[in-house]
């Protein structure tokens, strides 16, 4: 924060005067922002813009979300979060959104391939690096879906946890039992060669099968 001129304290107030910028740029229309007169061409093929999604943990960012019409997707589960994010919803006169709520070792750094011995050797590393630095900025928060516990990528792989890699068929599966598949291409900083076979196998493989 101190490095845009930002106080911590005012955090909530500047979040929602970007997200108030964002969905009017999204809608296509014609403002005034800080000066600068704004217009997003071309508009969207969604009436209204597409839809965004808000990330947090806190009652008060599923407030946020509930207050601003977006959905949310949290980091974890706490107490009344969803009920919270509902109530907000219809206090502001909306209906609620799609609210993503996942529990702890949810999948939500997932790749893709045919190898999965191979895959580990290469991606592991950053998958663990991501793994051991999110850990770090999360101190005592146990809650986070995405939270690993990990210190080698063996023990990752054997987690079975947020940071996976599923073989096509794994990934077709998971999809079916309504579980999203949440890919993290350039996770922890994994070369763009590396993270393109996943792209690739979802287009080749994983779509043409959900059809």
């Amino acid at each position: 924060y101190a490095m845009f001129g930002i106080a911590m304290s005012d955090r909530g107030k500047v979040i929602e005067q970007k997200l108030a910028a964002l969905q009017r740029a999204l809608r296509g229309e014609a403002f005034e922002y800080e000066g600068r007169s704004v217009k997003v061409t071309p508009p969207s093929l969604t009436p209204g813009g597409p839809r965004l999604a808000y990330g947090g943990h806190s009652l008060a960012a599923a407030r946020r979300a509930g207050r601003l019409g977006l959905d949310m997707f949290a980091e974890g589960s706490i107490d009344n979060l969803l009920e919270t994010y509902q109530q907000a919803a219809r206090d502001a006169g909306r209906e609620p959104g799609t609210a993503l709520i996942p529990n702890r070792g949810t999948p939500t750094s997932v790749f893709v391939a045919e190898d999965l011995d191979a895959a580990w050797d290469k991606i592991g590393p950053y998958m663990l690096y991501d793994a051991t630095i999110y850990r770090s900025w999360m101190g005592d928060f146990m809650g986070a879906s995405s939270r690993s516990e990990s210190t080698t990528v063996a023990q990752m792989r054997a987690e079975n946890g947020p940071y996976r890699i599923l073989t096509p068929d794994q990934a077709i599966a998971q999809i079916k039992t309504g579980i999203p598949l949440l890919l993290h291409p350039l996770c922890g900083g994994t070369p763009p060669e590396l993270a393109w076979e996943t792209l690739r196998l979802v287009g080749e493989r994983i779509l043409p099968a959900l059809k």
